[in-house]
């Protein structure tokens, strides 16, 4: 069974990422910036409870389609420049069914 790919008409942004190389001294670099089209993002807002306060945390989720958006490969530390905004990718989740469906990448 094969799992449709999102449609397109879902997927209304675009945006940049920022292959980042860091130094053993925490330095920063910038390898190479990708335009990648045919995504989707959408803002999020995370709570963390502790006993002395709760914190609100914006962040966005980015969804990225194996089929139709550009080919990209992203890791943790990259940046994603949305908006004239830039963003840290923090976590990539793999979606699956039955093959890779989607990317659901979270940046702050």
């Amino acid at each position: 069974m094969r799992v449709k790919a999102i449609p397109k008409k879902l997927l209304p942004h675009t945006v940049e990422l920022k292959r980042i190389n860091k130094s053993r001294y925490k330095e920063e670099t910038v390898e190479s910036i990708k335009t990648i089209e045919n995504v989707r993002v959408e803002k999020t807002l995370e709570s963390n409870l502790s006993k002395t306060n709760t914190e609100h945390q914006s962040k966005l989720t980015m969804f990225y389609d194996f089929k139709n958006s550009t080919e990209a490969d992203f890791k943790r530390g990259d940046k994603i420049i949305f908006n004239d905004e830039e963003y840290e990718i923090v976590t990539i989740d793999s979606k699956t069914a039955f093959a890779a469906h989607h990317l659901e990448i979270g940046l702050l």
